[in-house]
C-alpha cells in the first residue's frame, strides 16, 4: 500500500532520520558523557542542555549517517557540531536529528549549543570508521521514493556483495553477477533491466539510487531514478 510522503524532497533526510530510529532503534551506542553546560552572560531562564546519548555512535568516514541526540534542555533551533563541523539539526519529539559530515577516522566530540548560548559537550561520543570495516551481510529493508510516494525497498548481501533487490511491486530481482561492496560502495547495471548503486553510511544504514524497467520508465515511478534508504534487519 502506498504511503503519501509527509515531507518535501528536501525534507527526506529528516524523514530518513526518523525511519532509522523506528527500524533500527537508532543504533545501540554507549551513553555519551556530557560536560556541564556553559552559560552566556546574557542568559535567559532556559534550562542548560545535557546530552545523554548519541545513537548510533559510529558511522562511515564518508559521512551521510543519520544520528539522534537525546538529552535534556534540547530546543528547536539548537546548533549541533560533530567534531569541529557544524551540521543542520532537526528537532522532533525532544530530540535532535542530524546527518554526519565526512571526517577522517577517529572519535570526535558532539556539541549542542542552545539558542541562549548554553551548551553541552559529549566527549568522544561519535566515531568515524572506514566503511569497509562494517559487516554488511544480511537483509536490508527500507523505502524507495520519487515524487509523493514511498514504496518498500529491500536488498540482500551475501559474502559482502548484493545478490538481490526488490522495489515496490518488482518482485525479486537477482543481480548476476552479485555487486560487491568496494570501500563501502556498490553498483550494478543490466541494460534495460535494472541499475542500482548505493553506499554504506553506518553499520546499519545505507542509501542510494535505483532504476528498474529502464525501457519502460514512468515519470516519478518509485523505482525509476528513485532514491532509496534502508537499514539492516
Amino acid at each position: 500500500m502506498k504511503k503519501t510522503r509527509a515531507t518535501h524532497r528536501s525534507g527526506f533526510l529528516t524523514a530518513s532520520l526518523l525511519a532509522v530510529c523506528g527500524l533500527a532503534g537508532c543504533g545501540g551506542g554507549p551513553t555519551a558523557p556530557s560536560q556541564p553546560a556553559t552559560r552566556n552572560p546574557a542568559t535567559t531562564d532556559l534550562a542548560a542542555p545535557t546530552i545523554l546519548s548519541v545513537t548510533p555512535s559510529i558511522g562511515s568516514t564518508g559521512g551521510g549517517a543519520a544520528i539522534a541526540i537525546t538529552g535534556t534542555g534540547l530546543l528547536r533551533g539548537s546548533r549541533v557540531a560533530i567534531g569541529t563541523t557544524t551540521v543542520a539539526a532537526y528537532f522532533y519529539n525532544n530530540r535532535l536529528f542530524v546527518t554526519t559530515p565526512s571526517h577522517e577516522p577517529g572519535s570526535v566530540d558532539v556539541t549542542v549549543t542552545n539558542v541562549d548560548g548554553q551548551n553541552a559537550v559529549a566527549i568522544g561520543a561519535y566515531t568515524f570508521a572506514a566503511p569497509e570495516s562494517f559487516d554488511v551481510n544480511g537483509n536490508w529493508r527500507g523505502v524507495s521514493f520519487a515524487g509523493d510516494y514511498d514504496e518498500p525497498f529491500t536488498f540482500t548481501v551475501v559474502n559482502g556483495a548484493v545478490v538481490s533487490i526488490t522495489c515496490a511491486m518488482s518482485g525479486l530481482v537477482r543481480l548476476s553477477p552479485p555487486a560487491p561492496f568496494i570501500h563501502g560502495d556498490f553498483s550494478f547495471t543490466e541494460e534495460n533491466v535494472v541499475a542500482i548503486s548505493g553506499r554504506i553510511v553506518a553499520p546499519n544504514e545505507a542509501k542510494g539510487v535505483v532504476n528498474i524497467g529502464l525501457s519502460g520508465s514512468v515519470s516519478l515511478s518509485p523505482c525509476v531514478g528513485a532514491e532509496w534508504h534502508a537499514t539492516r534487519e
